[in-house]
């Protein structure tokens, strides 16, 4: 329908009364997201097995080289999924 065809037909929007007598169109609320686990940051997995790699080479040599690997790679990628999921 045309604009003219819905004033000519008796067709109004809908509106908010408010108590001044002003009336506003209604206003529809936008989708939310629903992804709760959206990273913040758009890397490959290549990036992120970088990062992963190098935060765990800092993890080893900051405890000495005696110490687990695994548990070091643990803990970067704890570290990493940390940073990536903070909000700006």
């Amino acid at each position: 329908m045309r604009q003219r065809d819905k004033i000519a037909s008796g067709a109004k929007k809908k509106t908010n009364a408010r108590k001044t007598g002003k009336k506003t169109p209604v206003k529809k609320t936008a989708a939310k997201a629903t992804a709760k686990t959206k990273s913040v940051f758009a890397v490959t997995a290549e990036q992120r097995h970088r990062m992963v790699s190098e935060a765990a080479f800092y993890i080893s040599k900051r405890r000495g080289a005696h110490h687990d690997s695994l548990r070091n790679w643990v803990e970067a990628e704890a570290e990493i999924n940390m940073i990536m999921s903070k909000s700006p």
